[in-house]
This record gives structure tokens, C-alpha cells and sequence, in this order.
């Protein structure tokens, strides 16, 4: 007897979804990688004191911006558009919170801009969370 091995139906689904993406896309996909490991080395030499941009804030912003905006980019490309979008808004109310703290408008409107991409990710997240938590019977 041979045992086979049970895959989810998001597994599967994930995996046509990749093998139907045109090759092109693929490597924008691969591409994306870049500026969230940019972004990452960024942030994290800006807390150990190692500036490469600018000044040790402008850096963290950079940085920041960098994996959201990758985050964002590759979550496009694989038409997760919530996610793309939660990313993206959440990359605008860094900028606008931290990059424009000088103007008095700017930190609230951060704000309500933050707790917007905070609720797509959390649609998304607790959408994901339920699809895995749901037993196969279900399904």
C-alpha cells in the first residue's frame, strides 16, 4: 500500500497559481527580494550605528520603506491585492508619521492611515488563519 500524502486545497491552489504566472512576472517576483533585504540591512545597521544614507533616521526610514514597498510589490504581483494594498498604506503612514513629523496634520493622518492597513492586513491574516484552522472535512 502506498501512502500519498494529503495536500491542502490552498496548497494546490498556491501552487497553480505560481506554475500559471507567466515567466516574467516569476522573475519580478524573484526581483523583489532585493529591495526588502536592501530595506532590512538598512534598518538594522541604522540601530547598530552604521549609517550608509543620510542621517541615522533618514536610514531607518529608508529602510523601512524599502521592505514595505517590496512586501507590497510581491504581494501584487501575486494578486493579493488587500495585502498589497495593507503594505502599501502601511509604507505611507511611516512616511507620513516619521518623514513629516514637523507638520501637525501629518502624525494624524499616519495614523488613520496606519489603522486602515492595519485592518486589510488583519482581513487577510485572519482569513489565511481560519482557511488553515478549517479541518479538510470542511472544505
Amino acid at each position: 500500500m502506498s501512502r500519498r500524502r494529503k495536500t491542502s486545497r490552498s496548497t494546490a491552489t498556491r501552487a497553480d497559481r505560481t506554475m500559471a504566472m507567466p515567466r516574467w512576472r516569476q522573475i519580478l517576483l524573484l526581483l523583489t527580494v532585493v529591495p526588502m533585504a536592501i530595506g532590512i540591512v538598512l534598518f538594522v545597521a541604522a540601530w547598530a550605528d552604521w549609517i550608509f544614507l543620510g542621517t541615522q533616521t533618514g536610514q531607518t526610514i529608508a529602510g523601512a520603506l524599502l521592505a514595505l514597498l517590496g512586501f507590497a510589490a510581491s504581494n501584487a504581483l501575486q494578486e493579493r491585492w488587500l495585502l498589497a494594498g495593507g503594505w502599501t498604506a502601511l509604507a505611507g503612514a511611516v512616511w507620513l508619521m516619521v518623514g513629516h513629523s514637523n507638520q501637525t496634520w501629518a502624525p494624524w493622518l499616519g495614523a488613520a492611515v496606519a489603522v486602515i492597513a492595519l485592518i486589510l492586513l488583519g482581513i487577510m491574516f485572519v482569513g489565511r488563519y481560519r482557511e488553515i484552522r478549517t479541518p479538510p472535512s470542511r472544505r
